[in-house]
């Protein structure tokens, strides 16, 4: 919880109201919901959004990804395989860059790239949480109108092999319960 605090926190510090994010996310179900959700949790708190689809966030990329000028540029179910080459990527980057995601990773080098990932807290990333999931509870954070995003982060749960579980289970009994999506 705190890293998804904190990482709310930075954005709000770092964007103000109108200001441009570019959103980059993974080109498969879980990370096209996990975009939708991004996007649309920085729409509605009044920021311009650019999205970008990618397989994967190549090393030659990270630097033309962050020279245009975005006041903030947010990974969505991708970038902590690559933490490092995007932490030197964004040296001379003024602002944040955060990671949402839930592939294997480890801790950020840089405090300007912020990785909010379930495996740096016991989760794992490849039964217990998508990288949907893991961008609807920053969305959440960001604000509690965007709950109605649940049903995208079932939907990019189901990417994950096997039965729902763990958070992705979670997520899916509450938006049941809320009425967003059938059993």
């Amino acid at each position: 919880r705190a890293a998804l605090a904190e990482a709310a926190a930075r954005v709000k510090e770092t964007a103000g109201p109108g200001a441009l994010i570019r959103v980059v996310h993974h080109n498969d179900s879980d990370g096209i919901t996990s975009g939708a959700i991004l996007t649309a949790a920085f729409t509605r708190a009044g920021y311009k959004v650019v999205t970008c689809s990618l397989e994967k966030p190549y090393p030659v990329l990270i630097p033309i990804i962050h020279e245009k000028q975005h006041d903030l540029v947010v990974y969505g179910d991708l970038g902590s395989a690559y933490i490092k080459d995007i932490s030197r990527a964004t040296e001379q980057v003024p602002g944040i860059t955060v990671i949402v995601d839930h592939h294997l990773t480890g801790p950020s080098p840089s405090e300007s790239v912020l990785n909010v990932n379930g495996e740096l807290h016991g989760l794992s990333g490849s039964l217990d949480i998508s990288g949907a999931a893991t961008c609807f509870l920053l969305a959440v954070y960001l604000s509690a109108e965007n709950r109605d995003l649940v049903q995208l982060a079932v939907v990019g749960g189901f990417e994950i092999p096997g039965p729902l579980r763990g958070v992705n289970a979670v997520l899916y009994d509450l938006a049941h319960s809320w009425g967003l999506v059938q059993h």
